[in-house]
């Protein structure tokens, strides 16, 4: 195991879990504290505060230290910043900095949060909850990926005249991709566009996983129980423990990250534009990046793959009407 010494004294001292924290706040002592983290038996792991002050050198001494075992929760840990609000009169302990917070999308990861609690109140399922805010998400998102889908089409149209500098310049790709370049800057359209609806989801995507990792209200919320019974934690249909897959390390079988594979990969087919077959970087695209996602989420919160999974049956079907729509 490790250990740290302090060099510095702080207001307080603290290890945080998931979530659950435990604080140590001496008041007037002067101390050293140690963090440690040497193992101990019947643990898997283990993680410890000691604290030690100086040789007593008076006849009478009186120590104060403060502690907070519990959730952590913003409400609960901000009641020390005001001596008001709690019963020891403690002001500015700032116990809310023991909190996970992204430093670029702490903001995003508020807002979601917040919108969650606003739908769990009106339906008290968190589940559900994450249903309502992928909507939300995809209206607000609409507009960009609306513009999107717009690029999409005008690649269809041009589709013969791809075709035909396809066969006039067979024998020269340099040669066609330039032609190509100079029909797609004339017509004005960008060839990667259809992929800004997945490049969209990505600071959504981490501002939610931050959520779900460390939002205490997720911890142990079931959604479609027996299968989905904790939305903070990888769900599972199949678990065949001890045994696991080389390499992979995995004991379970998993449904949802299978499910976004297979949304993600139709969502993609009807994004799809002419030459992408033909395409390195667009086939990477289409069918690359949802398989490495598969490995990359196989073990992530069941929520956040909820909202993925989600977000890319409300494309599917959105698509489908644009498409529907040109044709009539």
């Amino acid at each position: 195991g490790k250990e740290k010494e302090l060099d510095k004294k702080a207001g307080w001292i603290g290890i945080g879990g998931k979530y659950f924290t435990v604080l140590a706040a001496p008041v007037y002592s002067d101390y050293q504290a140690l963090l440690s983290s040497r193992p101990v038996d019947g643990l898997a792991q283990s993680s410890m505060i000691f604290l030690s002050k100086p040789v007593i050198r008076s006849a009478k001494n009186t120590d104060t230290y403060r502690f907070y075992a519990g959730p952590k929760i913003k409400r609960l840990l901000t009641r020390y910043n005001d001596k008001d609000k709690n019963a020891f009169g403690a002001a500015n302990m700032n116990f809310d900095e023991v909190l996970d917070s992204n430093i670029f999308l702490g903001w995003l990861e508020d807002i979601l949060k917040f919108l969650l609690r606003v739908f769990y109140g009106i339906i008290p399922n968190w589940g559900v909850a994450i249903i309502l805010v992928t909507i939300v998400v995809k209206i607000v998102t609409f507009p960009l990926t609306q513009k999107s889908y717009k690029s999409t089409g005008k690649m269809q149209s041009l589709a013969p005249k791809l075709e035909e500098l396809k066969k006039k310049y067979k024998d020269n790709p340099a040669k066609m991709n330039q032609e190509m370049a100079a029909m797609y800057k004339q017509e004005g359209i960008n060839p990667m566009g259809g992929c800004l609806p997945m490049l969209l989801q990505i600071p959504i995507f981490f501002a939610m996983y931050g959520l779900f990792s460390n939002h205490f209200d997720l911890r142990g919320a079931a959604f479609l129980p027996p299968w989905i019974t904790d939305l903070s934690a990888p769900e599972s249909i199949w678990n065949f423990a001890p045994f696991k897959i080389p390499i992979l390390g995995w004991s379970d079988l998993r449904l949802l990250p299978i499910l976004f594979v297979a949304t993600q990969l139709i969502s993609s087919k009807f994004m799809q534009t002419p030459g992408a077959s033909s395409n390195a970087q667009m086939k990477m695209m289409t069918y690359g990046i949802p398989v490495v996602f598969f490995f990359v989420l196989y073990d992530v919160p069941s929520g956040l793959l909820v909202y993925w999974i989600v977000m890319n049956i409300l494309t599917i079907f959105q698509q489908a009407y644009i498409a529907k729509f040109k044709r009539t």
